[in-house]
């Protein structure tokens, strides 16, 4: 065997058990817990603290279309938990209009997900006349844009996954929109990095530990697209 084949063989070897070594590691409970728990509690949980509230805003995430199974099978978690908060929080409000906002569907024949999940909030008992629909955002931050001439200036709950909520915050605050977090979905749960399960792997902490790489790498895109526009911004005062 060549001293180049050997070469090679050791770079593979050394790629499979450094790749097996990863993902072990991120399939533990007490590795997604320290990921993901400073992200969700970045943002006590809401308390229905407010007397009056003009909106109620859900930040979209997925759905599915399967007919073969009832419509809220085909809500995805992320969305699931954002919609059944919702519903909560327009019996606490009950004069707050509700947007929802997301992508629409390229799909012949199907809805935008703003559109499908307002299918599900009237089957839960939701008026449609409150609710407002903003189709056509693709990302967070377009979905701010989107919302800015519909809240800004208005008392506003946002309701999203409890890890998304560093991102949301930043973008409101850099599109001068004031609104107040309604955490939900948390995906870690105190006490369980203490547990000796916490150190056998599982698929729900994989899935964890991906949810916080997604949010670091969302938020450090965000941090170099605003220093970014601060060096643009400051090239044009020296010109």
């Amino acid at each position: 065997m060549s001293l180049k084949h050997k070469n090679k063989l050791w770079l593979a070897k050394s790629f499979f058990i450094s790749s097996l070594f990863l993902f072990t590691i991120a399939s533990l409970p007490v590795t997604s817990f320290y990921l993901l728990r400073p992200l969700e509690t970045a943002y006590p949980k809401y308390q229905d603290q407010f007397n009056h509230i003009d909106n109620i805003v859900v930040l979209g995430c997925y759905n599915s279309f399967d007919d073969e199974v009832p419509d809220i099978s085909n809500i995805y978690p992320c969305s699931l938990y954002r919609l059944v908060e919702a519903v909560r929080l327009s019996l606490v409000y009950p004069k707050a209009n509700i947007l929802l906002s997301g992508k629409t569907n390229d799909e012949e024949g199907n809805v935008s997900h703003p559109e499908f999940s307002l299918k599900l909030l009237t089957q839960l008992g939701v008026d449609s006349a409150r609710v407002v629909i903003i189709n056509g955002p693709k990302d967070t931050e377009e979905e701010v844009l989107a919302l800015k001439q519909h809240i800004q200036g208005s008392a506003n709950l946002v309701i999203s996954s409890a890890s998304h909520f560093i991102r949301v915050v930043r973008l409101f605050e850099e599109y001068g929109i004031a609104i107040t977090p309604v955490p939900i979905e948390y995906l870690t749960r105190g006490g369980e990095q203490n547990s000796w399960f916490g150190f056998i792997p599982n698929p729900d902490a994989l899935k964890a530990s991906q949810r916080a790489c997604y949010e670091y790498l969302g938020i450090t895109w965000i941090m170099i697209k605003s220093y970014l526009s601060l060096l643009g911004n400051s090239d044009e005062w020296n010109k």
